[in-house]
């Protein structure tokens, strides 16, 4: 029951997944997505149909509805204010200077940082013979066994070819269209 219970999470999982994903492609082409308010019916709609708003219909239960579009604040986030820097405190009395001599030689947090230009190794693209053969291995290995296995089936089916036509007649519909 448990695994049961694990295997239903998880096609509830891959319904939300691919249910945000839908409405994130959506967004990015202009469409907006509606819902009846009576059976939650989903419609995609593109934006420049909606206008200022426009009463909306559902096709499943014909319910009617005004429906309006996102305001402009709603969908752009709003720009983070500027705080102002910290305004260092005076030392204590007695205090060393070292300290506020050693935080006043630091750059501000808002100073740019230069970087260093990209390294000429970057642009040279690397040669097809450049990968190890102990890193082509690997994937050499999985092509023939790819290869043995769709070699071994093909002779496996044409030599049992009657027992496999006794066990599945649809497939004598193949061995006709083969010559056999």
């Amino acid at each position: 029951m448990l695994a049961a219970l694990r295997q239903a999470g998880r096609r509830q999982w891959l319904r939300i997944t691919v249910a945000f994903r839908q409405t994130v492609a959506n967004y990015c082409r202009g469409l907006m997505q509606l819902a009846c308010p009576a059976c939650a019916a989903i419609y995609n709609v593109p934006d420049s149909m909606i206008g200022e708003g426009r009463i909306m219909q559902c096709a499943r239960c014909a319910n009617e509805w005004f429906a309006r579009p996102l305001p402009a604040e709603a969908t752009l986030p709003a720009p983070m204010p500027a705080s102002p820097a910290p305004q260092a405190s005076p030392p204590a009395p007695g205090a060393s200077t070292r300290a506020a001599e050693a935080s006043a030689a630091l750059p501000s947090p808002r100073a740019p940082i230069a970087l260093a230009p990209p390294s000429r190794m970057a642009e040279v693209p690397a040669s097809p013979g450049s990968e190890s053969l102990l890193g082509q291995l690997p994937l050499r290995l999985a092509w023939a066994a790819s290869l043995g296995l769709v070699v071994w089936g093909g002779y496996f089916a044409w030599t049992e070819r009657a027992r496999m036509t006794e066990l599945w007649p649809p497939i004598a519909r193949l061995y006709r269209l083969f010559g056999a």
